[in-house]
């Protein structure tokens, strides 16, 4: 799962103990304003945004689009990167599919 990928990250830079904290506490927020960035996107138009912990040691850069299947709207997650480093992934990340969220 991609989020796993991105607390390895967080573990190389801010050791075990403190990546735990900051994926528990900055991770579910910027889900939730990306989500919001999604659904408020044109349908198939992909957006980026990028995001910084307070410290500004780690920039995460979420990408994905809005896309219908069969009338519903699903928001997909289709790159992310930690620091530059590339972590290709394709998930949906409504409420749909919420286990594939930390």
């Amino acid at each position: 799962m991609w989020i796993r990928e991105v607390e390895k990250e967080l573990n190389a830079i801010y050791g075990e103990s403190k990546a735990k904290q900051v994926a528990a506490v900055l991770m579910p927020a910027f889900i939730s304003d990306f989500r919001k960035m999604l659904s408020q996107s044109q349908n198939d138009a992909e957006i980026t945004e990028e995001y910084r912990t307070e410290d500004r040691l780690v920039y995460i850069i979420l990408t994905g689009k809005k896309i219908r299947i069969k009338g519903s709207e699903k928001h997909m997650l289709t790159g992310v990167s930690v620091n530059g480093k590339s972590l290709p992934i394709e998930v949906y990340i409504n409420a749909q599919s919420m286990e594939e969220l930390p």
